[in-house]
């Protein structure tokens, strides 16, 4: 994983509906490059999903909860 990979992955996290075309552009190289790399990226596991995020209180949610863990990494 490279640079690029690591931007194009950046930029679909911002938002996972970007055409390739414009992410293309974006990043200043081919849209088949473009496209060559997400689908490695999804064949490598490194994109698991494309997901929807909604705002809680639009569909039915009236409080917000922010959890945090601290986890020790695995030797």
């Amino acid at each position: 994983m490279d640079e690029l990979d690591l931007r194009i992955v950046r930029r679909l996290q911002q938002d996972g509906r970007v055409k390739f075309l414009q992410l293309a552009r974006e990043l200043d190289v081919s849209e088949g490059t473009v496209r060559n790399r997400v689908k490695l990226l999804e064949d490598e596991k490194v994109i698991l999903q494309y997901a929807a995020v909604v705002d809680p209180r639009k569909i039915g949610f009236d409080a917000v909860a922010f959890i945090g863990l601290d986890v020790e990494p695995l030797k």
